[in-house]
């Protein structure tokens, strides 16, 4: 009796754990919830073949599931396997056949702090489409394929696909080999772990040292009456804490719910450009750094004057029917525990990132306070091209004027 009634107690204290949890950080439970998860999912043998080792599909259409700031309209598969066996350095050799989709990629990750190893997109590995083959080896050169640093002691293996023409897709085959002698390496196994981003203490108070400086700065500017208080810094894959993309560079802005009901965000739409392959809009929360609404660019509104104009705002009818009234894009706020971000992609193609408006033109943002913010706006380097944004009350959003424009204003 003693001991069902001390297990109910710990089932009963289990809610409120996780509860406290989550307050304390949001983005741990949410790793914690999808390694679980796939978990499940996950199946193998004692061969080398690794392919039943993938997650289930991170797809971020299912919205404030899924941690790291995923990309709605792409699917993401994830395995972490050792880097090495018994001292001696693995080779991932990997196969399948490339499935319709606007893009895809295998990025290796130091599964441990989050940081690049090395990609490779489609138009390297399958320039023609159909099937395809290389190796992921570390240190050596390979006559195609892709060649990683060695120093990681697990690696995790990042499958992308942005806008697959398919809901179903046939996964990349994965073996496992050692890397010296070319024989097959089993058990093949995926190895949960929780990245410094998230887990370290002092890499999370430096980051929300930085975001305080942002929203400060925003607070100051918005005080002081600037016509556009919410700007836009830029980071570049090689510094993006969570798993980055290395062929995107990233434009955000932090929002402050408290400082207005709605906010407008405008920038130039991108030209036509030849290292332009995707953009992108995603709304955030900071903290649990899990997305709730994205727009790919094949699916947002332009206005006559060529600028992407969003409202975010409210989730009721009178704020989506004002911006569907002004012909702009609409997100609500979402459900959220603090600050929001605001996220703009722009993904390159074989390394063409050189184009007016490009994002890669925009220093890379560095947190350090020593280091002035305002050197570091977006649109200080690429003009209108670059987003900026401005809070706006209820009564300027539905009357004519002021914040928002009145309809064909």
């Amino acid at each position: 009796m003693k001991y069902l009634l001390r297990s109910m107690a710990l089932l009963l204290l289990l809610p409120v754990a996780l509860a406290a949890i989550y307050i304390w950080n949001p983005a741990v439970v949410l790793v914690a919830g999808f390694e679980t998860a796939s978990f499940l999912g996950r199946h193998g043998d004692n061969s080398n073949d690794c392919t039943g080792q993938w997650s289930p599909g991170l797809d971020a259409d299912n919205p404030y599931l899924i941690p790291f700031f995923p990309e709605a309209g792409a699917r993401y598969h994830v395995m972490v396997l050792d880097a090495a066996r018994d001292g001696r350095p693995v080779e991932l050799r990997i196969s399948g056949n490339l499935p319709r989709a606007r893009y895809a990629s295998f990025h290796a990750y130091d599964a441990e702090t989050g940081a690049i190893l090395g990609a490779i997109a489609d138009t390297q590995f399958a320039p023609n489409g159909g099937n395809f083959a290389f190796s992921i080896r570390q240190d050596e050169a390979t006559a195609s394929g892709l060649t990683v640093p060695k120093g990681a002691s697990r690696i995790g293996l990042v499958w992308r696909l942005y806008l697959p023409a398919s809901a179903i897709t046939e996964l990349p085959q994965v073996r496992l080999h050692d890397a010296q002698t070319g024989e097959p390496v089993s058990v093949c196994r995926h190895h949960m772990t929780v990245p410094q981003t998230v887990s370290d203490p002092d890499a999370t108070a430096q980051r929300e040292a930085a975001i305080a400086r942002i929203l400060a700065l925003s607070r100051e500017m918005q005080a002081a009456g600037d016509a556009w208080p919410v700007r836009f810094y830029a980071r570049h894959p090689r510094s993006a804490p969570y798993f980055a993309n290395q062929h995107v560079v990233y434009a955000f802005g932090l929002l402050e719910r408290k400082l207005g009901e709605n906010v407008l965000v405008t920038f130039r739409l991108p030209m036509a450009a030849k290292g332009l392959r995707y953009w992108s809009v995603c709304l955030s929360g900071l903290r649990e750094t899990s997305t709730s609404r994205c727009l790919a660019d094949a699916d947002v509104k332009v206005g006559l004057d060529g600028q992407f104009k969003l409202l975010i705002g409210p989730q009721d009818k009178a704020s989506r029917a004002r911006a569907a009234a002004l012909g702009y894009n609409h997100f609500g706020w979402g459900w959220f525990t603090g600050a929001r971000v605001l996220i703009v992609r722009q993904l390159f193609h074989d390394g063409g990132a050189d184009f007016e408006g490009s994002f890669a033109r925009i220093p890379d943002f560095n947190g350090q306070a020593a280091n002035p913010l305002r050197g570091q706006f977006a649109d200080a380097n690429i003009g209108a091209s670059a987003p900026v944004a401005r809070y706006c009350s209820t009564d300027q959003l539905l009357g004519p004027g002021g914040c928002m424009p009145a309809v064909g204003g």
